[in-house]
Order: structure tokens, then sequence, then C-alpha cells
């Protein structure tokens, strides 16, 4: 497993401009210093994980930094009142692709009919949190194409599948156990 020094070396600069790219499309309001501290509490967060013993050795760790850091831009948007995520464009193919939760179809519909703002809130932080403790395949695959925005050639080749369609194969595979997990999280608190 690489050290915190080796990681912060090769990913730092390298994922600077994407991590901004991201935040800045999917979260209103945020200014550009407060970017740059999520990303810094993005790296402590990575420091403190590897500390703790809790990444896995085979870690994708481009997907995991960005996944991280929207854990962290989360945090810092609800701590602030700033729990907005600005929308994305609805396209099927890589290349102008919609996020994961505008594909949530028909949840989302639920997340837009909902008028309290902390029924909004809460479903909006189901979704993210389920979508983050992903395990196995998925756990890389998902965050790879939705958060880290990576085409389906550049998983095939950091994740090791045969091609892209067998990559595609296993997305559609885990999105719908991801859909079922939000669903049944939901339902059982009551917010659907």
């Amino acid at each position: 497993m690489e050290t915190y020094e080796e990681i912060v070396s090769r990913w730092y600069a390298e994922l600077h401009d994407p991590f901004f790219n991201l935040i800045k499309s999917r979260f209103t309001g945020l200014r550009e210093d407060e970017v740059e501290d999520i990303y810094q509490d993005t790296f402590l967060a990575v420091h403190e994980n590897l500390h703790r013993g809790s990444i896995e050795a085979d870690t994708n760790w481009r997907a995991y930094i960005m996944r991280i850091g929207l854990n962290q831009t989360m945090t810092y948007c609800k701590a602030k009142g700033k729990f907005v995520t600005a929308p994305q464009s609805a396209g099927d193919d890589d290349d102008e692709r919609p996020d994961w939760l505008s594909e949530m179809a028909p949840l989302e519909t639920l997340v837009d009919e909902t008028s309290d703002a902390k029924d909004r809130e809460r479903m909006i932080a189901v979704m993210n949190g389920i979508m983050g403790s992903l395990t196995g395949k998925c756990r890389d695959l998902l965050p790879s194409f939705y958060y880290a925005r990576m085409s389906m050639e550049e998983i095939c080749q950091e994740l090791g599948y045969a091609n892209t369609d067998s990559a595609k194969s296993q997305r559609l595979k885990c999105f719908n156990k991801l859909k079922e997990a939000v669903r049944a999280r939901l339902k059982m608190m009551g917010l659907i």
C-alpha cells in the first residue's frame, strides 16, 4: 500500500482541477476558498483513513479521493446551510452522462416533489451515504463513473475489466443494487 506522502505527491496536483470542476458544477454557492479548504480536508481524511487502516490495498485512488471529497463537501454544505446541488444534464452517453442521483428514477421524482426542505435533505443524504458505503466491485466502479467522471475505457484500464461492455454491464448491476438499497432505506425512514 502506498504511503500518505506517495499518495499526495501523485494525486494532489493531478486531481486539483478536476476536483474543483466537479465541486463547482455540483454545489452552488461555494467560493473558491471554501472549495480549497474542502480539498485540503479531503487529503486530511485520506491521511486519517490510512492511519486507521480502513483503506483496502487495491483502492482506486482517483475514485476514492473524489468520493471522499464529495462527502467532505456535503458535510461542509450541511454545516453551513449550503446543501444545494446544481442541476446536471441528462444525456445517455459517456460524454454527457447525468449524475447518479438524476438516474434514480422514480426516486428523484420523490425528492423533487417533497415540499419539506429537511425531508429533501435527508433523502439526498441517504442516497449519497449509500453511494459512499458501496462494497466490492461497485465500490470503485460507480464512483469512478459518476463522481470521478472517468470514461468506460479509463474504467476498464483502471479497474481491470476485459472490455467496455463488461464494465457497462457491471455498472448497470451495481446501479440497480444501489437503487434498491436507497429505496429500502427511504422506506425504513418513512420518507417514501
